[in-house]
């Protein structure tokens, strides 16, 4: 009898984190035993995801001390889940982060530190360029850089773990929260 494979691990930016659907049903699937998936993120990636809480919830005019409860609220389980990596830099010999925005090489670094095989990311535009690859003996393309893949929400949940999003959501994913990249030929 074979032993079970580990389960995938995946980098989880901002732009996941803070959509409640997407958050919600990473952290039922990071906590599903066995794990769905082993989730990362970093000290810059919990801060960026506070301060989007604020500027957000700011922006709706909601009083700082309630910016605070829900931030925190919205973060005490990220941390029970997740693991922490360190993102400040990258392993000695590894590639430079091939994403376009500078701002994001946090995102490669808790990658290349965790040795995660995706990073989940909504930001498609700053995703390196997909270069095509043969999967199940046809030409497809992927955003694959040294070993490590760009995904969104919605293509890790669905193509990556293979689960319908709206099943184990419980409810119709929301008109935004379906992005897809040139993975998926849109």
């Amino acid at each position: 009898m074979s032993a079970p494979s580990a389960p995938p691990s995946a980098v989880l930016d901002t732009s996941v984190l803070y959509p409640a659907w997407s958050r919600v049903l990473l952290l039922r699937l990071a906590r599903r035993q066995p794990a769905g998936f082993r989730g990362i993120w970093s000290r810059d990636i919990a801060r960026e995801l506070w301060r989007t809480f604020e500027v957000r919830a700011g922006r709706r005019g909601i009083a700082p001390e309630q910016i605070r409860h829900e931030a925190a609220a919205a973060l005490y389980p990220l941390r029970q889940a997740f693991a922490i990596v360190t993102a400040e830099s990258r392993p000695p010999g590894t590639p430079a982060s091939p994403l376009p925005d500078p701002d994001d090489a946090h995102l490669w670094n808790a990658a290349l530190n965790a040795g995660a095989a995706y990073i989940v990311s909504n930001n498609t535009r700053h995703f390196p360029p997909p270069i095509p690859q043969m999967a199940d003996g046809e030409r497809v393309l992927r955003h694959h850089v040294h070993g490590i893949e760009f995904v969104t929400a919605i293509e890790f949940i669905e193509d990556i773990l293979g689960l319908d999003a709206a099943a184990l959501y419980g409810a119709s994913i929301p008109c935004g929260g379906i992005v897809r990249s040139a993975r998926s030929g849109h």
